[in-house]
């Protein structure tokens, strides 16, 4: 059977991975394929190639987890502001319903007072009639009684001033259903919000995985060891939790490797 050619005896072949697209594609290469994106430091350092790509390559990870960990505070941060809103609707629909109450209360004390205005009016007119009008201190006094009587059935007419007044059922609907959009409209915006942060989140830990499996690829390599696809494929298939690693990425590392160590070989 025909054993598989390292890597290593073809320095100038061009590896164009197929499944390889966006971030991991474009930076990955520039970074790996272009001398001049090693610093001068690094070219003179005495680690190996395969290290100084390493590197390169956790770097990358470790930045992705850390968008990671700032997409998880924008996503609590939307979460609190969510609940504040909906604490601050609830609190502004309280104070209109609250408003509502006393201008309805207002409203009613005046009519009282109106009302009791006119009965006290027609008092003042009965008892003027019954000092005039009347013949003996009897029927004064009749006068005076029934004059009162009709003062006692006005006031009572006018009702309780301290009792809790009724909002009018047309501006309570309005309140209510404002207090209830307002809700809708907040709650949509901040679910599509989260949604969207995510979304992001999952994006940046899956990128981040991904250049670890990579960079645990790479540290699989001895420096004088031929590779093995299949090997290297059931070795990083469980650490990854989105599907198996594609062989262009792994031949993407390895070429990686190889333009890295030849850089160094040249500012050597």
């Amino acid at each position: 059977m025909d054993k598989k050619k390292p890597f290593r005896n073809v320095p100038n072949r061009e590896v164009k991975p197929e499944g390889v697209e966006g971030p991991v594609k474009q930076e990955l290469l520039t970074e790996l394929q272009s001398p001049s994106a090693l610093s001068q430091e690094v070219l003179g350092a005495s680690e190996s190639a395969r290290n100084v790509v390493l590197g390169l390559i956790r770097g990358r990870a470790s930045k992705q987890y850390m968008s990671a960990k700032m997409d998880l505070a924008l996503i609590v941060g939307a979460l609190v502001s969510l609940i504040v809103s909906f604490l601050i609707v609830n609190s502004f629909s309280s104070m209109e319903k609250e408003a509502a109450k006393a201008n309805a209360r207002v409203t009613r004390v005046e009519d009282y007072l109106d009302k009791v205005n006119a009965a006290t009016e027609l008092l003042e007119t009965a008892v003027v009639q019954a000092r005039t009008a009347a013949e003996s201190p009897a029927d004064r006094l009749d006068d005076l009684g029934a004059a009162f009587s009709v003062f006692a059935k006005q006031v009572r007419g006018v009702g309780i001033v301290g009792r809790e007044p009724d909002v009018p059922t047309a501006q309570l609907a309005i309140s209510t259903a404002t207090a209830w959009m307002s809700r809708l409209g907040i709650f949509v915006c901040g679910f599509f919000l989260i949604q969207l942060l995510v979304s992001k989140y999952r994006f940046d830990v899956r990128l981040a995985g991904q250049y670890d499996a990579m960079a645990d690829a790479l540290q699989l390599m001895s420096e004088g060891q031929e590779l093995d696809f299949n090997a290297l494929l059931l070795a990083l298939t469980p650490k990854l939790d989105f599907g198996p690693m594609p062989r262009a990425m792994i031949a993407q590392v390895v070429e990686g490797a190889i333009r890295g160590a030849d850089a160094v070989k040249r500012h050597a």
